[in-house]
């Protein structure tokens, strides 16, 4: 047996695991300077649900299955399966810790109730199951516990004083949430900005149908120095919406202002003026009442809903925003890394 099940809708673990590799590769050929290990991520990917093999995960699936109130998480039960004693000669004790902590956490559950009878009890029945699977991601299927200098019931990357490991962990732990997600959304981690510098060109040809208009000072200088940090001030209608996109270039970007108004303002001007063609591929807004602007604008159907989980999965190049869609991870509530990895990504 090979179909052991990652999802309800019938996806096996090697289905859903193929697809966060095929994520992996695209972020990988969009940011290849992302400051990640790239390795440790791809092991991440491959290793991240291969707990879900238990009985009690796929019972839980069968229809009309429930739910064991003895089920070990299967993050946990996943790190069983990363061959330490292999990666060891290749990785070091802190990228391996970082690389457990990563699979075991990638879904924020509660370890406390976990006893260690339980937990050696769950691996034992699950290396049976491991006997009847396969993939072309992994060479060799091991499931044994991992040594508590890996990983234990409580995730203290961050309670340590080690920093370059608690900056490792959060890069790899995020990219991961980014990717899992996208894989379980059926939609690419990234959309490539090939595009912005090339349409803001035929903007600026379109106004030049009207009248001689050329960029302005402002402009040209935000043009010139992409590479740099910059902070402007200028009066309204000095053109800054258009320096700041000129600015950003073929790059990555999030637009931020104050008032959902003005934001729904910028949004419809630049969907309607700029990204003429395939905007949903483009550009998104995100504020508190997105789904139902979308709705508004869009109506309901599927490609709204798609572009919807685009815009709070943060895939698109450039996206419209209240400041507070982005800074609230500085609470650090459960899952903040992915959103803090995509900013530090760009």
């Amino acid at each position: 047996m090979n179909q052991y099940l990652a999802k309800s809708s019938g996806q096996t673990i090697a289905e859903h695991t193929q697809d966060l590799l095929a994520n992996f590769q695209l972020l990988k050929e969009i940011y290849p300077s992302i400051r990640v290990n790239w390795d440790l991520l791809y092991l991440a990917c491959c290793y991240h649900d291969l707990g879900k093999m238990n009985l009690a995960f796929q019972n839980k699936l069968l229809p009309n299955g429930k739910r064991d109130p003895k089920e070990i998480p299967h993050g946990l039960l996943s790190t069983a399966f990363i061959p330490v004693k292999s990666l060891k000669k290749i990785y070091s004790k802190v990228e391996l810790r970082v690389l457990a902590h990563a699979v075991a956490f990638h879904h924020v559950r509660n370890f406390s109730t976990i006893s260690e009878e339980d937990l050696e009890e769950q691996v034992g029945k699950m290396k049976i199951e491991a006997e009847n699977f396969s993939c072309d991601f992994i060479e060799e299927i091991q499931v044994k516990i991992l040594s508590k200098k890996y990983v234990t019931f409580e995730n203290c990357i961050y309670g340590e004083v080690n920093q370059e490991e608690a900056d490792s962990y959060l890069m790899v732990k995020g990219l991961l949430n980014r990717i899992d997600y996208a894989a379980s959304g059926g939609i690419v981690v990234e959309q490539p900005n090939d595009f912005l510098l090339a349409d803001m060109n035929q903007l600026l040809e379109k106004w030049q149908t009207r009248t001689e208009a050329k960029w302005n000072e402002l402009q040209l200088f935000m043009l010139e120095h992409q590479n740099e940090n910059v902070v402007v001030v200028a009066q309204t209608g000095e053109g800054k919406t258009e320096a700041g996109l000129l600015w950003l270039g073929n790059n990555k970007g999030f637009f931020t202002l104050p008032l959902r108004t003005a934001i729904n303002a910028i949004y419809t001007r630049l969907k309607e003026e700029v990204f003429t063609e395939n905007f949903t591929q483009k550009i998104g807004l995100l504020h508190s009442e997105t789904y139902g602007q979308y709705l508004a604008m869009e109506g309901n159907s599927n490609e709204t809903e798609e572009y919807y989980t685009r815009t709070k999965q943060m895939t698109l190049p450039l996206t419209i925003c209240t400041i507070d869609q982005l800074f609230d991870l500085v609470f650090r509530y459960d899952g903040f890394e992915a959103k803090l990895a995509t900013l530090l990504s760009n």
